[in-house]
């Protein structure tokens, strides 16, 4: 079988083209994934490797150098789009908490007040970030913390 790959720029839509001589069972579970909603996040791992992660096993994004990265309980991924693309499709669980990262609030254990008004968080895999204090407000009203909510 032949596998082509293409990268084009961000302005122009992805796609899929399968070209078969008949859907196998395996094709056929991968288009599953490819249109559920639980596999929306394509990454790639360091040897070059494509997956589909399920949301609930994201614990952050980061993006360093125009590279966006993917980080799970214990692996670091590359992901193709950028932070604005991945805040606009992500639930509601997901946190714009710095201009270069959104954090999945179901894996935060616990938060504390940091220095200037921001947030330090501790993740359940024992990574600590830190929410600037821009994105303070935010994440009080997604925990029901702010006093708009109280009136």
């Amino acid at each position: 079988m032949k596998i082509t790959k293409e990268e084009i720029p961000y302005s122009q839509e992805e796609e899929i083209l399968l070209r078969l001589h008949q859907i196998t069972p395996q094709i056929a579970a991968f288009l599953e994934k490819i249109q559920s909603k639980d596999y929306q996040i394509l990454a790639s791992s360091k040897d070059n490797r494509f997956l589909w992660l399920k949301k609930e096993d994201i614990y952050y994004f980061d993006s360093v150098d125009d590279k966006v990265f993917l980080y799970a309980k214990k692996e670091v991924y590359s992901v193709k789009k950028k932070l604005y693309e991945l805040e606009e499709e992500l639930p509601s669980s997901f946190l714009r908490s710095s201009k270069a990262q959104i954090v999945n609030l179901d894996k935060i254990e616990r938060f504390a007040p940091a220095f200037s008004g921001r947030f330090q968080a501790w993740l359940d895999n024992g990574e600590k970030i830190i929410i600037s204090r821009q994105y303070v407000p935010e994440l009080k009203k997604k925990l029901g913390l702010s006093k708009e909510e109280e009136k």
